[in-house]
């Protein structure tokens, strides 16, 4: 667990719809992932060879993806 390569277990929410006209698809959506709180300790840290690479901290993630998306279909 480093900041450069967190490892979280997230929730996911999605939403999203689509329209579409004679051939023309607009899809747009977003997604949203809250990041379950992450503690590493530095008594493990410093113990514990597995997780001499991690950094001591508390580590949080939230993400915001918006999605769009225009296609043609012939």
């Amino acid at each position: 667990m480093t900041v450069l390569l967190p490892s979280f277990d997230f929730n996911v929410f999605t939403l999203g719809f689509g329209y579409n006209l004679n051939g023309l698809h607009i899809d747009m959506g977003i997604e949203y992932l809250k990041g379950k709180e992450r503690n590493v300790l530095y008594s493990k840290y410093a113990t514990d060879p597995e997780w001499k690479s991690s950094m001591p901290g508390t580590y949080k993630m939230r993400i915001l993806v918006p999605n769009f998306s225009v296609s043609y279909k012939f």
